[in-house]
C-alpha cells in the first residue's frame, strides 16, 4: 500500500483501488468552495494512481466523486431525501439513494472505492453518475 496525501488528505493506494480517510481534512476541503471539489480530488487520485501503477484506475472520475460526497455527507443526503420523499411523495431515484446512504452510514470513516472486480458497490456508484447533478445540488 503506498499513501499520498493531497492538501492533508490521506488516501491510500494499492492495486484496483484506493482508500480515502473521511476525516477532518476531507470535511474542510470539500466545504471551502464546492462540492463539486470532489471532482477534483478524484481527478488528482486517477492521475497519481497512474503514476504509480502504470494504468488507469478503473472507475470514473465522477463515480468517484459521487461516492466520497455520499460517503461524507450520508446523514445530511438521508435528511434532504426525507424532506423531498415527505413533500413529493416520489419513488424511484430518491428512495434508492436513501436506500444507498442508510446502509453507509456505519461505513463512512474510509472510503473504500475499487475497480468493480474488487468492489461490490462499484456498481452502485456508477449508476448513479446520471444523478451527479442532483446529488450536488442537494449537498448546496
Amino acid at each position: 500500500m503506498i499513501e499520498r496525501y493531497y492538501k492533508e488528505i490521506r488516501v491510500e493506494f494499492e492495486r484496483q483501488k484506493v482508500h480515502i480517510y473521511a476525516r477532518k481534512p476531507l470535511y474542510d476541503f470539500l466545504e471551502q468552495k464546492s462540492k463539486k471539489d470532489a471532482l477534483v480530488l478524484s481527478e488528482y487520485i486517477l492521475r497519481e494512481y497512474k503514476k504509480l501503477y502504470g494504468r488507469e484506475l478503473k472507475i470514473s472520475r465522477d463515480s468517484m466523486a459521487v461516492e466520497i460526497l455520499i460517503h461524507v455527507y450520508v446523514d445530511k443526503v438521508l435528511k434532504r431525501i426525507e424532506a423531498k420523499e415527505h413533500a413529493r411523495e416520489q419513488e424511484g431515484i430518491h428512495r434508492k439513494l436513501a436506500q444507498i446512504c442508510e446502509g453507509l452510514q456505519v461505513h463512512t470513516g474510509i472510503i473504500d472505492c475499487g475497480e468493480k472486480e474488487v468492489d461490490s458497490n462499484r456498481i452502485i456508484f456508477d449508476g448513479l453518475v446520471p444523478f451527479k447533478g442532483m446529488i450536488f445540488k442537494l449537498l448546496e
